[in-house]
Formats: C-alpha cells, structure tokens, sequence
C-alpha cells in the first residue's frame, strides 16, 4: 500500500456490497495508511495508519489557588 516506503496519503474509504451495485463512499479519510489487509474470511479488513506528531505545552496558573491558612475566615 506504500510506494517506496512512504504511505498513501489522504485516502477516501469506499463500500461496494459484494452483490454489487454502486460504490459507496463512506465518512472517513484516513491521513497516512501503510498498509491495507482483507482477512482470509473476506469480512473483515485490517489497516495500519501512522501519524506522528510532537507537541510541548507549557501551563501556567491552571491550579486553583491553596486554600486559606487554618484559622483564617474565608472571605464572601
């Protein structure tokens, strides 16, 4: 399913009943799929799909502020 090592890129996912009649295109995209198996069965259908992203966050201030010290009243 891949050319040179490299995977197919936003591929469209189509139905076609087995009896037949007209294609059927289903929701899904997939992005990156390396490789597409159909099961010796015939009902079902494996793919491998990859991709990779790296992501660094920084939070800051996102906890809520410590309680007030022990004895002190709480302000309304």
């Amino acid at each position: 399913m891949c050319q040179k090592g490299r995977p197919i890129k936003n591929v469209q996912v189509w139905r076609v009943a087995a009896e037949g009649g007209e294609p059927e295109r289903l929701e899904l995209t997939v992005d990156e799929m390396w490789w597409l198996r159909v099961h010796p069965d015939g009902r079902r259908v494996a793919t491998g799909a990859m991709k990779g992203t790296i992501e660094v966050w920084a939070l800051e201030n996102f906890l809520p502020k410590p309680a007030a010290a022990a004895g002190a009243k709480a302000k309304d």
